[in-house]
């Protein structure tokens, strides 16, 4: 199975384009429930117990833990790769993420990489590919509740596409 259109973030391909691939079980995070706000309590002196509003819920931003490697035809290209998904992770404002396995997009912000490690060396014989392993840590500040999202065809059922390649997304 390619790894070529399985993760994207706003139309840009993780592999095609920064040679990323998302680690086994890379999308479980994504299909984690919420965790819910404390409702909104009154302790009243003259009663008993609590006084609990239940009638408006509230989710708090969940946290979404994505392990990814780089990997790079050479340290050049290794280079160019790991500056490019950094620079694009880090923009201002949320990055809409597109799943494939699960259909669905979901709008999170980059904040951290919690775990690294080479998978080679960065300097190697001329030819040989470099990589590196990461875990990656987004913030989903708002729950999506898993909105779809529609892909653009053209009237034989052929994906619309950019000049780079990536699919067209409708929101």
């Amino acid at each position: 199975m390619s790894a070529l259109g399985m993760y994207a973030s706003d139309g840009n391909d993780w592999y095609g384009t920064y040679g990323v691939i998302v680690g086994k079980n890379g999308s479980d995070d994504f299909l984690k429930f919420w965790d819910r706000k404390p409702p909104m309590q009154h302790d009243w002196a003259d009663q008993n117990g609590v006084d609990t509003d239940t009638q408006n819920v509230f989710f708090k931003a969940k946290d979404i833990s994505i392990p990814i490697a780089i990997i790079g035809n050479d340290e050049a290209d290794f280079w160019a790769k790991h500056k490019a998904f950094f620079n694009h992770l880090s923009q201002p404002g949320t990055r809409r993420i597109y799943v494939n396995e699960l259909s669905r997009s979901f709008y999170c912000y980059y904040d951290s990489c919690t775990d690294f490690s080479r998978l080679t060396r960065i300097k190697t014989d001329e030819g040989n590919r470099v990589a590196c392993k990461y875990t990656l840590k987004f913030i989903e500040p708002a729950p999506s509740f898993f909105t779809q999202f529609a892909f653009l065809t053209d009237k034989d059922g052929n994906y619309l596409v950019t000049q780079t390649g990536n699919k067209l997304i409708v929101s």
